[in-house]
């Protein structure tokens, strides 16, 4: 799948594209915050063909998921926001690595600024969870170094 996709070339839409129109169409005004969605015996496969080891598809993902909350007004369902809960889907499907949830929240392009500061403010609790996990994964390869 992933080479038919690289041989499609621009016929294709977006990762982006896709994953807006996936949530726009099929969730409509009721998001998933577990992302059912990215299961691997849904569409997770197929998507994890499209962005595996390709930060910037992985970026796509999460902007998709920031302009569809944006569009929903940035809910929270179950005391969590919906934002962080699809993020943290993302992750454990495979869908964006922790590289790609740090250069998106570095990225400042104006096409990809609607609703990225609340989407910003709505992850902290996220990426703090994320830089100590990371840290973690340091600390456990400097102790099989040694």
């Amino acid at each position: 799948l992933k080479q038919w996709c690289a041989d499609q070339g621009e016929l294709l839409p977006s990762v982006e594209k896709l994953i807006l129109h996936l949530l726009t169409e099929k969730e409509q005004k009721n998001p998933d915050p577990g992302c059912g969605w990215a299961e691997p015996e849904k569409y997770g496969s197929a998507l994890l063909s499209l962005v595996e080891d390709n930060a910037y598809a992985q970026m796509q993902v999460l902007w998709a998921i920031q302009k569809y909350c944006d569009t929903l007004g940035f809910p929270k369902l179950n005391d969590e926001y919906v934002v962080q809960s699809m993020f943290r889907a993302m992750y454990k499907y495979d869908l964006a690595e922790a590289g790609a949830f740090d250069e998106w929240k570095e990225d400042e392009s104006k096409e990809n600024s609607r609703g990225k500061m609340k989407a910003v403010i709505q992850t902290i609790d996220w990426f703090n969870w994320l830089e100590a996990d990371d840290d973690e994964d340091d600390e456990e390869y400097e102790e099989e170094e040694e």
